[in-house]
């Protein structure tokens, strides 16, 4: 189906808009018709050019294929020599060139780019199009050409788009500046080389086209820069509507699970140490002769652990036997000569040599170092000081009972809030990676303690050894099951936290 003519339409209107037995319309009415109706022709195909225009722009990748898209279209629909598009983003207003018609790529270091980033800055900076050459200046092309004309009679508001057209030899430019729908600056673009005629109509357009392209292409670079800005909307696209619901649940599935409560568990080192500990010392001052257990021996009740050089005991004996014979030879002559007196000193000799032969016997009979209990030796190693001398008291032997063990956890100082005596403590050892024991927490000491370079709280915990498998210095994982407390808190409230003391909240 053909569409009618204009003059068809012109005359079709002025029958309907006419009343009954009037007279003719005039040829001022029906030019007048005319020129409306050829205007609202062309505001028809500049909407349907507009729509085309945002339509090819959509699904482009990225910001600068956009903008190359746009300059080539809207250079061949205007029909003048060339486009170029500009943005400008931050609170400076940095321009930046993106894109000119019939370039693949544009050096933004070159003198070209430059110069159009300049013109774009002054029509920014101005907040108005500008337009070169300007109507003063053309109108005074009808008494003397441009080349002749005084520098002073230039226009000095569009000094650089002046210099970008002499420097690309452009007859006519237009510089027109881009706004969103909410009347912020997004960037600015340039017309070159239109006919004297068009110039009018291509600024209107331009200015027309200025917001709907802005809004278009800060959607475009606002996509690109999100993470998977473009992906998603093409999943959802691409999936079907059973999909998409899928998709939608378990996102509302993830965010209802950060609310599930769970036990909040903290994780810490932990190491065995002996519940008690027994100390064997030396009995007397004598000789070392001989030891038969090294540190990390288990030793039962009464189980030899050394023995003492004893000659220096009977050494002892035999001049303290002398010493009581003689003491009792002059006991007997005091009383056979009747002095009384010596005989009584002579006695109390006798009984003084006899205190300490009963030392020595019991000395003696003592020479042997026996463990005072069952357990493990943790520290003791004599092998290489054997015959050394030693004093009453020095301690030989450590051994630790191995009927219970003491299980010592390092709590972090930001995890100390969070721990209760009596929770369920759940202990891993290295040595025993296969097995698990769960026990209760004991107490918590007071004052903080240098582990392992780091500052932490000690807690501990007293664990049955009943088979005897554990040995002090064990090392494992202990985790202390705490409150419960929701998922989304137990992940988030270690960064927030630190979030918080970096600021200083």
């Amino acid at each position: 189906m053909v569409s009618p003519s204009l003059d068809t339409q012109v005359n079709t209107g002025l029958r309907s808009a006419a009343p009954s037995g009037t007279a003719a319309p005039s040829a001022a009415q029906i030019a007048a018709l005319r020129q409306r109706l050829q205007a609202a022709q062309r505001e028809a195909d500049d909407t349907v050019a507009l729509l085309e225009l945002i339509n090819r722009l959509l699904p482009a990748a990225s910001l600068d294929d956009a903008c190359r898209m746009l300059v080539n279209d809207f250079r061949d629909f205007l029909q003048c020599g060339s486009v170029a598009i500009a943005t400008c983003r931050g609170r400076r207003r940095r321009v930046a060139l993106r894109a000119v018609s019939g370039l693949a790529n544009v050096d933004p270091h070159s003198q070209l780019a430059q110069l159009i980033e300049a013109a774009c800055a002054e029509a920014i900076a101005d907040g108005q199009p500008t337009a070169w050459p300007s109507r003063a200046a053309t109108q005074s092309e009808a008494t003397q050409s441009e080349a002749t004309q005084p520098e002073a009679a230039q226009p000095a508001a569009n000094i650089a788009l002046r210099t970008l057209c002499r420097q690309t030899s452009s007859d006519t430019a237009i510089c027109v500046p881009l706004r969103d729908s909410s009347g912020n600056l997004a960037g600015c673009w340039i017309l070159f080389d239109l006919a004297a005629d068009q110039m009018a109509r291509a600024q209107q357009l331009a200015r027309a086209f200025a917001t709907p392209v802005s809004n278009c292409l800060e959607n475009i670079g606002r996509q690109q820069w999100l993470p998977g800005g473009r992906l998603i909307p093409a999943a959802l696209n691409a999936a079907s509507q059973r999909a998409r619901w899928m998709m939608l649940a378990a996102v509302g599935l993830g965010l209802a699970t950060m609310f599930v409560p769970v036990p909040h568990k903290i994780t810490c080192r932990c190491r065995l140490e002996p519940v008690t500990r027994r100390f064997v010392a030396a009995p007397f001052e004598g000789t070392l002769k001989e030891t038969f257990v090294e540190p990390g021996d288990t030793v039962a009740e009464g189980a030899l652990l050394a023995t003492m050089d004893g000659r220096e005991i009977r050494w002892k004996q035999a001049e303290l036997a002398a010493e009581r014979a003689r003491a009792e030879k002059q006991r007997d002559a005091a009383l056979a000569g009747g002095r009384f007196g010596a005989a009584q000193i002579a006695k109390l000799e006798v009984q003084r040599v006899d205190l300490q032969l009963r030392l020595l016997e019991h000395r003696a009979a003592h020479l042997e170092i026996r463990s005072p209990l069952a357990g493990v030796i943790t520290s003791g190693d004599l092998q290489r000081v054997q015959g050394a001398p030693l004093e009453l008291g020095q301690t030989l032997f450590e051994v630790a009972p191995l009927d219970a063990m003491l299980v010592e956890f390092s709590i972090p100082q930001d995890e100390l809030s969070l721990v209760e005596p009596g929770r369920p403590l759940d202990v891993r050892l290295d040595a025993h990676p296969g097995q698990r024991w769960r026990i209760d927490v004991g107490r918590v000491r007071p004052r903080a303690e240098l582990r392992d370079h780091q500052s932490v709280f000690v807690g501990d915990a007293e664990l049955p050894n009943r088979d005897g498998q554990l040995r002090p210095g064990m090392e494992g994982e202990a985790r202390i099951v705490g409150r419960h407390r929701a998922i989304g808190w137990q992940l988030l409230h270690k960064p927030w936290n630190a979030i918080r003391s970096w600021t200083g909240w």
